[in-house]
């Protein structure tokens, strides 16, 4: 009977949402390692087990701390996620599909101007390149693609959509050149 009640407990624990705003359990962050885990089997096992550990103190100090950013401008907390948030993209053709806007963007209207961003997206300045500004609903969001790359690339500032097409409450479209 103890052994049934322990574990009635720890799976009571599991699925206790952790996080209001995505509803994120316990078992969710488990799932996120899992998925890591085997990805990354090929990784020395006391390495392998480091990286786990350390991804899952991110990953829950992430869902646990209210919405903020530290002074790079990272997220290091989606509690309390806003019901808005505007996001950009950089697409470099010359033809912007307005329908279909895409689903990988930045909460950071800096970051998409910096050096680092720009060698991750490939950015050729003699192309031409225009940057779009949306805003969308937090129910928008991919919640647990968004919570793998925000853990799994810490520096990251790229929030996930549920899918390309998604409509945004509003948006504008600039000019590379012209976006302050």
């Amino acid at each position: 009977m103890k052994y049934i009640k322990r574990f009635e407990n720890k799976l009571s624990s599991q699925t206790e949402v952790l996080n209001k705003s995505f509803g994120y359990t316990m078992n969710d962050i488990d799932d996120l390692i899992d998925g890591l885990e085997y990805e990354y089997k090929h990784l020395p096992s006391v390495g392998l087990i480091e990286y786990l550990s350390e991804i899952k103190e991110i990953a829950l100090s992430l869902i646990t701390t209210s919405f903020s950013f530290d002074d790079d401008g990272v997220m290091v907390g989606i509690e309390n996620f806003p019901n808005t948030i505007t996001l950009y993209r950089i697409v470099d053709n010359d033809t912007v599909n307005e329908t279909c806007l895409g689903s990988y963007w930045t909460y950071s209207k800096e970051w998409i101007k910096s050096d680092e961003f720009q060698n991750n997206v490939g950015f050729d300045k003699n192309i031409k390149w225009w940057i779009i500004e949306a805003t969308f609903r937090k129910t928008d969001i991919e919640p647990y693609r968004t919570l793998e790359m925000l853990v799994r690339n810490t520096g990251e500032r790229e929030i996930d959509l549920l899918s390309d097409c998604i409509k945004p409450l509003n948006y504008k479209i600039f000019l590379y050149d012209d976006f302050i």
